[in-house]
């Protein structure tokens, strides 16, 4: 079982590992442009980075899946981190595009089995309580977002007042934390060894939770899509400095915190249907706004619009995934966690895979791209909620 620890602790230390696991790219965004001139690599190469980043994300998740009940968790969880270490040591020292992509790799398989021992942690300490699982869930996402506010300051205070390879030592040093607090975030019962078909039927037989799995990680996708292109167009054609768009996504960031304060509250008045669908009219209308050539010409629409993008979608987000996640929770299989965790990442290299090839000179396909985001949300959405009221009518009856 888990050693007994204060909550607080306990959060506190899960937060570095889900930080370790989703926040690397997001260091490395006010130096998008430097990493293109240092690895030779176009804007289009940057965006398929960050797309391998993501599958091999996904696949990491299934693989520890695989060999958590085959292994030992002790020697499983030390290779795992020290190859994330290792991975990000040689990203501050390389100068070559194609190392750039090797440990791309690896680094997105490293951070995708973070991500899935996080969950199992949080699945082994928290899932027999609903109330409190979502509780603890909420807590961890808002001090996931309340850490993501400094990523941005403290990346753009090493590249203006250092230099940007720092960055990839910061995330080492969160590794090296993990790895001397691993016993008091990994220590947990070693699964059993269950069936596969089982396991995936557990999320492919419910339409319900396949489709949230799904809309949990697309949502993220238009996040990561959005920030990239923004940041792009910010640094290299309005020659924004990597400071003044840290404030930027800093904005962003205090406002995605405000909001989740209120989530719970707005989701009970306004129903849980209904408050997802006007998240996603907020973000339709926040993207529009980027149409207007003349608002263009004001720093205060990148303000105010990206600031209804990014708190709609990541609001989104946290709905679905919070949904998804105690579902499963509830049954502690590793593999069923993992094939949540493949859905959600596969909806996100699919987002992310969409923006590849955007213009970054203009955010005309940006908005585009997010119109047509809004709208496989908004289908998804519904199909999933009348499969659920059907198979809830259905045992009711």
């Amino acid at each position: 079982m888990i050693k007994h620890t204060s909550h607080i602790y306990f959060i506190s230390l899960m937060t570095l590992v889900y930080g370790a696991a989703v926040l690397p790219l997001s260091f490395e965004l006010p130096a998008l442009s430097l990493m293109g001139n240092a690895f030779h690599l176009s804007n289009a190469n940057i965006k398929s980075a960050i797309t391998l980043f993501w599958a091999m994300f996904t696949l990491g998740q299934f693989i520890s899946a695989f060999y958590l009940p085959r292994l030992s968790i002790n020697k499983m969880t030390t290779l795992i981190v020290t190859t994330f270490i290792g991975c990000f040591i040689l990203n501050a020292m390389t100068h070559s595009g194609y190392i750039f992509f090797l440990l791309r790799t690896v680094e997105g398989a490293c951070c995708g089995s973070l991500l899935l021992l996080g969950r199992y942690s949080m699945a082994n300490m928290y899932g027999s309580n609903e109330k409190q699982y979502l509780t603890q869930f909420a807590s961890l996402s808002s001090m996931l977002t309340a850490l993501s506010v400094l990523v941005p300051i403290l990346s753009s205070l090493m590249i203006d007042y250092l230099h940007w390879r720092l960055i990839y030592f910061f995330i080492t040093s969160m590794g090296v934390t993990i790895l001397y607090f691993k016993k008091d975030v990994f220590l947990f019962q070693q699964p059993k060894l269950t069936n596969f078909k089982e396991d995936f039927m557990v999320v492919l037989g419910d339409n319900f939770l396949m489709c949230k799995s799904f809309l949990g990680g697309f949502s993220r996708s238009i996040i990561i899509n959005f920030n990239t292109n923004l940041a792009l167009f910010l640094l290299n054609y309005k020659h924004w400095s990597s400071l003044r768009y840290a404030l930027l996504v800093l904005f962003f960031s205090l406002i995605s915190i405000l909001s989740r304060l209120f989530l719970t509250w707005l989701r009970n008045i306004f129903g849980y249907e209904l408050f997802n669908h006007i998240l996603m009219m907020i973000l339709l209308c926040a993207s529009l706004l980027f149409l207007n050539q003349t608002l263009l010409q004001h720093d205060m629409i990148y303000f105010l619009a990206g600031a209804m993008v990014t708190m709609s979608s990541s609001l989104l987000s946290t709905l679905y995934s919070a949904t998804t996640q105690f579902r499963l929770a509830k049954q502690r299989q590793a593999m069923s966690l993992a094939i949540m965790g493949v859905l959600q990442n596969s909806a996100l290299v699919l987002g992310t895979f969409l923006s590849i090839f955007l213009p970054s000179h203009s955010l005309f396909y940006l908005v585009e791209l997010i119109v047509f985001s809004c709208l496989i949300l908004f289908v998804v959405d519904w199909f999933a909620n009348m499969s659920d009221k059907q198979y809830q009518s259905f045992t009711t009856n």
